[in-house]
């Protein structure tokens, strides 16, 4: 005990001695001169301020309310009883000089070396007592932090032991109560839905309110357990995923959708919380904090532009299907936020100047980037994801169709930026990532004739169906977009662009010209092929051929000149620098001088997730092509082989296994149609050039000397691919 008293004693005298000096963050150098330090003590200096880049959260306070700070510290073994820090506010807001307010304060303690916890909490209300020299914290406590820290022997100095302080997470049964004013001034949203995770009985559970809109109004009154809000909502931070709708029952188009901090606090605000400001018109997830200036607070308006989806090139809703955030000067994006089921990309945030579109990510500071799940929580950790600077990489195998906010804050030139981008997995699908025996629908064998293998748009959705397509919904596979339709089914959109105004779709609508300015939509379907043979030139492998003319709109070659590559001069004929080449395999010779349109999202990236990917054979084409692909076309020889199962010449009727009718999708992109089971497709072959020509199947399947030739950059060719696979 006596110990304890000398040692008290001995603190205290320090610490008066020390409170006359103005309080600041000091170097060593700095504070040896103006501070004695006693052998086996330190002193500590630091900072408190409240979170300014809380996400797009309630702040707690508008700037006439005063927050009250306590700095304490007690040793963990007990030895001294609690210390009170002086605390100096920064500017002219200090109202005592253990008292500041609102934003932050400095604040210093001398402490006996061992280990103490230094906690740092703000109050609503404060007394001094200047007769008794006694003060008085009346309200509950709403901001706190706590540090375990070592006062090190090594050091006379502790400097720049910061707190940010959150509000705090109170017990239970001290509760509190929401009122969010919500503006709509958006005619089209007609329904609004609220959802979130509260912690009832000490298990997570997940709770909806339906928002009633009247008047263009709304309220956000945060229903308890109970489904009432008279008993007050238990204290602590809750993230909101906020949804509106085009109809009252929230079950039509999801039109937006953004997450929302709502930190309700015990005896603070008991009535009504407040939305933190945002510069930017019609983005209420977002805020805007002039350092230089001040705080602001705005209501939660959903307008008109916050609808605008900016990446739709000139119009559409953005639901969660919303990629970009603009505010004020800035832009914030990131990369691959539709997530691959079995081989996410790794997705990377930048940030742009709206004004020019440069890229300011380098000159930002202060980066934030959180991953959150439906229930706020924090999932930017393994085995959820991964962050490394400003990349973020998803674990593979994530649920299908969850949905994840990705929380963005960083600082640039004086102003602190957050912004919240919606995340999805992709929907659960199948993309017969194995070839499928079509007469089983069990896995294909070496006695298969027919298989199932990739996904590619092939019917047209028919003009009188019943199937409506929430463009909000997309899942982009290689260099293909799709939309969900309310059949669960996904479906691509494509300007029309009939080579011939007669065609018409299997729903017997006509198939439109480009000049029409039409977009239809093609349903996603599996690619049935043709097993030729189960020995493709010796190697063991079964060769597979498309039943149909399944894509159009690319060319042989995009010109009909020859170019010149490291020297050499190459024909527009040349399979091996072809342009349909690289469309097939996604890929291009090193020294090709073609522009990469399709690299890395040709027809390979786009029928097959990686998993079939790597079950197609690289295959070596031994003609005057010899080149090793994993996707290509049939040569003239092959094509013409009875080996393979086609006649050697002959239309028609008497060439039938050659004849390959359009689909709808290849119709809407440009591809000739003869009209009957013995009239399809014109499609490309590989092989040898016959001058100035391409090969090609002509649309009743001759392949005579007189029509198998073609202009190198002629559109209307169809594509019938062909690739090699092992069948057990």
């Amino acid at each position: 005990m006596k110990k304890q008293q000398n040692k008290l004693l001995l603190l205290i005298s320090i610490l008066f001695s020390v409170f006359f000096f103005s309080c600041k963050d000091f170097t060593n150098n700095e504070m040896e001169q103006k501070f004695d330090v006693p052998q086996g003590y330190a002193l500590i200096t630091g900072s408190v301020s409240t979170s300014v880049n809380s996400r797009s959260a309630f702040a707690g306070f508008s700037p006439a309310e005063k927050i009250y700070y306590k700095v304490t510290a007690t040793d963990v073994d007990g030895v001294l009883s609690d210390v009170t820090a002086t605390l100096k506010a920064n500017g002219p807001n200090m109202v005592i000089a253990d008292t500041a307010i609102k934003t932050s304060c400095t604040y210093q303690l001398m402490l006996p070396l061992g280990t103490w916890n230094i906690s740092v909490v703000g109050y609503q209300t404060y007394n001094y007592d200047a007769v008794n020299k006694s003060e008085t914290y009346t309200t509950e406590t709403f901001y706190a932090e706590k540090l375990d820290f070592v006062v090190s022997d090594t050091a006379g100095y502790h400097n720049n032991i910061n707190f940010i302080t959150n509000p705090a997470l109170l017990t239970a049964d001290e509760t509190g109560t929401v009122n969010l004013p919500i503006s709509i001034s958006a005619a089209s949203v007609l329904g609004a839905r609220a959802s979130w995770t509260q912690t009832i009985a000490g298990v997570d559970t997940p709770l909806t309110q339906t928002l009633v809109i009247s008047g263009g109004s709304t309220t956000f009154t945060m229903i308890a357990d109970d489904n009432t809000n008279n008993d007050g909502v238990p204290s602590g931070s809750y993230v909101v995923y906020f949804e509106f709708y085009d109809d009252a029952d929230c079950t039509g188009t999801l039109l937006y959708s953004c997450f929302e901090a709502v930190n309700v606090l015990y005896k603070v605000i008991t009535e009504t919380n407040k939305w933190i400001k945002n510069s930017a018109v019609g983005s209420p997830h977002l805020q805007l904090i002039d350092s230089e200036t001040s705080y602001y607070f705005a209501d939660f308006v959903v307008s008109d532009s916050i609808l605008y989806d900016p990446l739709n090139n000139g119009g559409g809703y953005s639901g969660n299907g919303v990629l970009t955030l603009l505010q004020n000067d800035v832009v914030i994006s990131v990369t691959n936020s539709e997530i691959d089921y079995d081989n996410p990309k790794p997705m990377v945030v930048s940030v742009k100047l709206s004004s020019d579109g440069t890229d300011i990510t380098a000159l930002t500071t202060n980066w934030i980037i959180k991953m959150y799940n439906i229930g706020g929580q924090d999932m930017t950790s393994s085995p959820y994801f991964t962050l490394s600077d400003k990349t973020i990489t998803p674990a593979t195998n994530l649920p299908y169709d969850s949905k994840f906010m990705l929380y963005v804050s960083f600082d640039y030139n004086n102003c602190s930026y957050g912004g919240t981008l919606p995340v999805q997995v992709e929907s659960a699908y199948n993309f017969y990532s194995e070839p499928i025996d079509v007469l089983t629908g069990l896995k294909a064998t070496s006695a298969s004739t027919e298989v199932y293998f990739g996904v590619f748009p092939k019917t047209v959705l028919p003009s009188t169906s019943a199937v409506t397509i929430d463009e909000t919904r997309t899942m982009v596979i290689g260099g293909n977009t799709y939309y969900k339709g309310s059949d669960d089914e996904y479906y691509a959109k494509v300007l029309e662009n009939a080579s011939a105004s007669t065609y018409k779709y299997s729903d017997n609508t006509t198939v439109k010209q480009a000049s029409a300015n039409s977009y239809r939509y093609f349903k996603l379907e599996p690619i049935k092929w043709k097993v030729l043979t189960t020995n493709y030139n010796g190697t063991g492998k079964a060769l597979l051929h498309a039943d149909m003319a399944i894509m159009c709109n690319i060319p042989f070659y995009v010109s009909t000149a020859s170019r010149s590559i490291s020297g050499t001069s190459i024909a527009a004929t040349s399979y091996k620098y072809s342009t349909v080449r690289a469309y097939l395999n996604g890929a291009y010779e090193p020294e090709d001088i073609q522009t990469s349109d399709y690299l890395d999202k040709g027809f390979l990236q786009t029928v097959f997730k990686s998993k079939a990917q790597s079950l197609i054979v690289p295959t070596l084409l031994s003609d005057s092509s010899n080149v090793t692909d994993k996707i290509f076309l049939l040569s003239l020889s092959e094509v013409t082989s009875t080996a393979l199962g086609f006649t050697t010449s002959g239309y028609g009727a008497d060439a039938k296994e050659r004849i390959r009718r359009p689909t709808d999708y290849a119709k809407a992109n440009y591809s000739h149609d003869g009209g009957s089971a013995t009239a399809g497709a014109k499609y490309l072959l590989r092989g040898a050039p016959s001058g100035d020509s391409i090969r090609k199947v002509d649309h009743d399947g001759d392949s005579g000397e007189s029509y198998n030739k073609g202009a190198p950059d002629a559109k209307n060719f169809a594509i019938v691919p062909a690739l090699c696979i092992t069948l057990e």
